[in-house]
């Protein structure tokens, strides 16, 4: 039997820009989530600290069937 795929783009398709990911696997799921870091510059005590904000963007949860 031969069997043809048609992609379409969902109405609420989205594309994230990421500098990087981080991820895990359980029993139940595949997990990977991918963010982007910002530098924030604070004054603390009069010293100025910079503090990397680290904002999650997405995550893709998958199946162990489909992540094979």
């Amino acid at each position: 039997m031969e069997v043809s795929i048609e992609i379409t783009r969902s109405s609420d398709f989205k594309q994230v820009y990421a500098i990087g990911a981080i991820g895990g696997h359980s029993p139940y799921d595949f997990r990977i989530a991918f963010y982007n870091d910002s530098p924030k510059s604070l004054v603390e005590g009069g010293k100025s600290v910079t503090v990397m904000e680290r904002k999650i963007e997405t995550e893709i949860i998958l199946s162990p069937l489909a992540a094979k």
